[in-house]
C-alpha cells in the first residue's frame, strides 16, 4: 500500500477536511482583521472627540483672565469695599444726627403741649 492507494471516500474526506480547515483559517484571519479595523475606528472616534474637547478647553483658557487681571480685580474690589465701608460710616453718622433731631422735635412738641 502506497500513499496513492486511497479510496474515493478517503479522498473526499481528506478534501472536505482541508476545505474546512482552509475555511476556518480564512474566517479567522478576516474576522480578526475586521475586529482590528473596528477597534481602530472606535479609537479614532474617541481621539476625535478628545481633540474637540481639548480645542474647547484651549479656547476657554485663551479667554480666561490672567494673574495680572485677577490682581487688578482684587484691588478694585478692595477699593470698592473701603468706599462702601466709608459710606456706611457716613450713613450711620447721618442717621445718628437725624435721630437726635427727631428727639429734639419730639421733646419740643411734648413741652409745647404741656
Amino acid at each position: 500500500m502506497t500513499g496513492l492507494d486511497l479510496s474515493a471516500g478517503e479522498v473526499w474526506s481528506i478534501a472536505t477536511g482541508l476545505c474546512s480547515a482552509g475555511s476556518v483559517a480564512y474566517l479567522w484571519l478576516t474576522r480578526r482583521s475586521n475586529v482590528t479595523n473596528e477597534t481602530i475606528s472606535k479609537i479614532e472616534d474617541r481621539i476625535g472627540e478628545a481633540e474637540t474637547r481639548l480645542t474647547t478647553v484651549e479656547q476657554a483658557q485663551a479667554h480666561s483672565p490672567t494673574t495680572d487681571d485677577l490682581t487688578a480685580i482684587r484691588s478694585d474690589i478692595s477699593e470698592l469695599a473701603r468706599e462702601v465701608a466709608g459710606l456706611a460710616g457716613n450713613v450711620k453718622a447721618e442717621l445718628g444726627g437725624l435721630n437726635r433731631q427727631l428727639g429734639l422735635i419730639q421733646e419740643h412738641l411734648l413741652n409745647r403741649s404741656a
